[in-house]
C-alpha cells in the first residue's frame, strides 16, 4: 500500500491558525504514525488590511486566497481554514476534503469589569465587532436579556487576530467585544505546549471579563462557524483518502448548500452577513433586488417565540 510519508500543511500566521493546522496534523499522525508533518504559515491580504471592515472588503476570500494560490502551485499538500472564511467558489483546481468535529457555534460577549458601573449608570455600551451579522441580532438581544438594563448600544469596528483584539480591549478600557466561542476554545484548551503562554494569557483576560454565550436561536452565527475545512489538490486522490480517515462525516451548511446551488452565487448574504425576514422579502426585493434575480430562498432555522418570522437565506441565479 502507497501510504502517505510527508505533508506539508499551510495556514495563516495567527496563533489560532497555527493552532488549527496543528489539530489536523495531529489528527492525521494518530493515523498514519510514520507520517511526517511540515508546517508551513503564510499572511493573507485580509491579515494586511487591518482597517477595512471585513464586510466592506470587496473580495469574500481575503483570508483564503492567498493560501489557495500555495496549494496550486503544489508548494504545500494541504491548507487549513476557519471554514466561515471560505468563499462558496473554490474553483477548479482544489476541494476541501475533510474536516474535523464541529467546535461549539455559538458566540461570547465578554463586558469589561472596570466598566460596569459606568455602563449601568449611562445605560449605554459599546461593542466591538465588525461582523453586520453580530451587530443586527445583539441589537434587539440584549436589552432583553443583559443582567442590567441598557438604552444605548453602539458598535465600534476592530480587526486583528483574537489575543490582539483581546489586548486591546482591555487595555484601552473598552466596554465590551464579542468573539467566536470556538476560537476562545481552541486557544486556552489546545494540547500544544508550545501554546501554554497564550492560553495562560487568554483565561487572564478572561478573569478580566464576566461574559455570556449567545444562544444560536437568537443569535445565529456564521455558516461553517466552529468548523475547520481542510483543503487540497483536486487530483491529489491519496492525500483525498487519507484525509477521509480523520473526516467529520457531516459537512458544514454551507457546503452542503453550495454543493446544491452549483453554479449559483450565495456570497451576497455569506459573506455580506445580511439577514432578513419573511415579512420583509417584498419589501426587500422591489427596493433593492429584481424578483427575476432571485431563484429561491431557503429557510436555516426558525425562532421559537411567538410572531416572530423564519430567517432565510437567498440564492440568487
Amino acid at each position: 500500500m502507497n501510504l502517505l510519508s510527508k505533508v506539508r500543511i499551510l495556514s495563516r500566521k495567527s496563533d489560532l491558525a497555527i493552532i488549527q493546522s496543528m489539530q489536523v496534523g495531529n489528527a492525521l499522525q494518530k493515523k498514519f504514525p510514520n507520517l511526517s508533518i511540515e508546517y508551513m504559515t503564510k499572511s493573507t491580504a485580509g491579515d494586511k488590511d487591518l482597517k477595512t471592515p471585513l464586510s466592506e472588503m470587496p473580495n469574500p476570500g481575503v483570508f483564503t486566497d492567498d493560501l489557495r494560490k500555495e496549494l496550486i502551485k503544489n508548494n504545500c499538500d494541504i491548507v487549513v481554514h476557519s471554514w466561515k472564511d471560505l468563499p462558496l467558489d473554490l474553483g477548479k483546481s482544489t476541494i476541501i476534503a475533510g474536516t474535523l468535529n464541529r467546535e461549539d457555534q455559538r458566540d461570547i460577549i465578554f463586558v469589561n469589569k472596570k466598566n460596569l458601573e459606568k455602563i449601568k449608570a449611562s445605560k449605554s455600551i459599546n461593542i466591538l465587532s465588525s461582523s453586520p451579522r453580530r451587530i443586527y441580532n445583539l441589537k434587539s438581544f440584549i436589552p432583553k436579556y443583559f443582567p442590567f438594563q441598557l438604552e444605548n448600544i453602539n458598535f465600534e469596528n476592530i480587526r486583528g487576530n483574537i489575543p490582539t483584539r483581546f489586548r486591546k480591549f482591555l487595555e484601552k478600557d473598552l466596554d465590551s467585544i464579542v468573539i467566536a466561542k470556538a476560537a476562545i476554545d481552541r486557544l486556552i484548551a489546545n494540547p500544544f505546549p508550545e501554546f501554554t503562554n497564550l492560553s495562560n494569557q487568554i483565561k487572564n483576560y478572561i478573569n478580566k471579563c464576566i461574559w455570556m454565550i449567545t444562544p444560536l436561536s437568537l443569535n445565529p452565527t456564521s455558516p461553517g462557524q466552529g468548523s475547520l475545512g481542510i483543503e487540497i489538490n483536486k487530483e491529489n486522490t491519496k492525500l483525498s483518502n487519507a484525509i477521509s480517515n480523520i473526516s467529520e462525516s457531516i459537512f458544514p451548511l454551507r457546503n452542503v448548500i453550495a454543493s446544491k446551488a452549483g453554479s449559483l452565487s450565495i456570497r451576497f448574504f455569506f459573506d455580506k452577513s445580511s439577514i432578513i425576514s419573511h415579512s420583509n422579502l417584498g419589501l426587500f426585493f422591489n427596493k433593492f433586488i429584481p424578483s427575476s434575480c432571485i431563484l429561491s430562498t431557503i429557510a436555516i432555522f426558525s425562532i421559537n417565540y411567538p410572531n416572530k418570522p423564519k430567517w432565510v437565506y437567498l440564492i440568487f441565479k
